[in-house]
């Protein structure tokens, strides 16, 4: 994965539709990139208090596929605070298109803490305030 472009699997709030999603383009408002629907085996979530959190395990997590840049992978990294509050680690997916691909994946080791996802899928919660660490995101 070092000389090629870096691929990450997401599972919450960088999703297509959340709020976090605008990092992976580059800045608010373009949506130029498409999700590559994706399951993670062996990944298991949590509800987190504003967000989901992943932890290896019996299970799996449902999300999206990107390609980016390493620079938008660095604003990621401080975004989830890696190595601090998440940390990234290589992880095979299978995409929906029946292939295996290996990819960065933020994981939590508190995650056990909170209640688990049992179907997989992180959805936000009605009424419930989702907020980017980021207020300005600067424009490759």
């Amino acid at each position: 994965m070092c000389s090629r472009m870096p691929k990450i699997f997401v599972y919450g709030t960088l999703k297509k539709g959340q709020v976090n999603h605008y990092l992976l383009c580059g800045y608010r408002g373009n949506s130029r990139i498409a999700p590559v629907p994706a399951v993670a085996p062996g990944i298991v979530l949590h509800a987190g208090p504003h967000y989901p959190l992943a932890i290896r395990g019996r299970g799996k997590a449902i999300g999206e596929v990107y390609t980016i840049t390493k620079s938008i992978l660095r604003k990621l990294d401080g975004l989830e605070n890696h190595p601090h509050d998440y940390h990234r680690e290589i992880t095979p997916v299978m995409t929906n298109q029946d292939h295996r691909i290996l990819v960065w994946i933020y994981l939590h080791n508190q995650a056990y803490h909170y209640p688990k996802i049992t179907t997989g899928l992180w959805q936000p919660q009605k009424n419930q305030q989702y907020f980017s660490r980021y207020s300005i995101f600067e424009q490759d």
